[in-house]
């Protein structure tokens, strides 16, 4: 006996009762094609989450600063 031993039937009883959302199941859907692309290889589907993120152009915002002494009128 595993360590878990209701772990099976645990995992079984919250996938029958799952609500089924179109979303989630979309989500799901592309998560297991996305896994399959990979051959399940989490090293491959970390390099190319790298490589994606290199490509796009993403940048800080400035800082929003104030003048000195200023203070907000909430109060």
């Amino acid at each position: 006996m595993g360590r878990y031993p209701n772990y099976e039937r645990a995992t079984a009883h919250r996938d029958r009762c799952r609500m089924k959302d179109p979303n989630n199941e979309e989500t799901r859907e592309y998560q297991a094609e996305h896994l399959r692309k990979f051959s399940f290889d989490l090293a491959a589907i970390c390099k190319a989450l790298k490589e994606q993120s290199r490509k796009l152009k993403a940048g800080r915002l400035p800082a929003n600063r104030t003048k000195p002494g200023s203070r907000s009128q909430t109060r």
